[in-house]
């Protein structure tokens, strides 16, 4: 991903709509690529920092926005658990069914 790519998914970023892939692509890039952090802290201070000031909030841009970037991480790394679980969860369900039919087979 290029820096040009990346600036136009931040707002998908902080409305949280980037799919999974996207969005593991636009973490790699936003931990390697200095320029492209702080521009999403500029975009996340803009949209975060004008509804804050409506409702009266303080805000810790950095805090908050290392915050979202982490929960983006926990959420790929919870997927990526859940389909290599599902994965097993199929061959484990084949292979079982594999020895069931060779029982009769040879039954």
């Amino acid at each position: 991903m290029n820096c040009k790519d990346f600036e136009r998914l931040i707002p998908l970023y902080l409305k949280n709509e980037l799919e999974d892939k996207g969005l593991k692509v636009f973490i790699e890039h936003v931990t390697n690529c200095n320029p492209c952090k702080e521009e999403l802290a500029i975009q996340f201070l803009i949209t975060e920092g004008m509804q804050r000031l409506e409702d009266g909030d303080t805000l810790d841009v950095e805090r908050e926005l290392d915050d979202k970037l982490i929960q983006s991480i926990k959420r790929l790394e919870r997927k990526r658990r859940f389909s290599t679980f599902f994965i097993l969860s199929e061959i484990a369900i084949t292979l079982g069914l594999i020895v069931v039919l060779l029982y009769f087979l040879v039954l």
